[in-house]
Order: C-alpha cells, then sequence, then structure tokens
C-alpha cells in the first residue's frame, strides 16, 4: 500500500525545500525512495533520485539548494541526486 506520507527525514526535509523554491517544482522520481512511497516499504535510502525537472530551469537551483553537499543535505542527512547513470526506457521518457 502507498504511504500517504514520507517518513522522517525525508517528511521534513521535503517541505524545506517546498517551502525555499520560489515556484511549484515537479521531480520526475524514481529509485529506492520512489519504490519505498508507492509500495510502502522500508527502504533506507539517503537520496530522491529523480529523471527530470519541471521546468527544467530548476535543475540547477534545486541541485544547490538539496543536492549532495547542500545546507538542506547536512541539516537531514538526506538529498536529491539526478539520474543519469544509464538511458532513460522509452516509456519513461517525458515531453
Amino acid at each position: 500500500m502507498p504511504r500517504k506520507q514520507p517518513p522522517e527525514p525525508w517528511r521534513s526535509f521535503l517541505r524545506d525545500v517546498d517551502e525555499t523554491l520560489v515556484q511549484p517544482v515537479e521531480l520526475r522520481c524514481i529509485g529506492g525512495f520512489a519504490i519505498a512511497m508507492l509500495y510502502g516499504l522500508p527502504r533506507p535510502t539517503v537520496d530522491v533520485d529523480y529523471l527530470s525537472v519541471v521546468p527544467l530551469h530548476e535543475t540547477s537551483n534545486l541541485e544547490s539548494l538539496a543536492g549532495k553537499g547542500s545546507a538542506l543535505h547536512t541539516r537531514h542527512g538526506v538529498y536529491l541526486s539526478t539520474w543519469l547513470s544509464s538511458p532513460c526506457p522509452i516509456a519513461m521518457r517525458t515531453g
């Protein structure tokens, strides 16, 4: 069963990200965090892997705000991480 809210420290981290952004941003997420949220599974992970950011021009802002080594990473011990290790399957690509 999907989780209604992320567990800590994710809930506080994502709240702080939302409160700091000046406009709405959508992340297209994959990886352990996304699977744990979707299926309600316990999955210890320290990052949220994402494929893309909408709007695209917010990508660098998001990385500096919540990426590895950021102040939010230091505060919460978790961070956002762009997923660039291999090509995205066609079914997952966004327009």
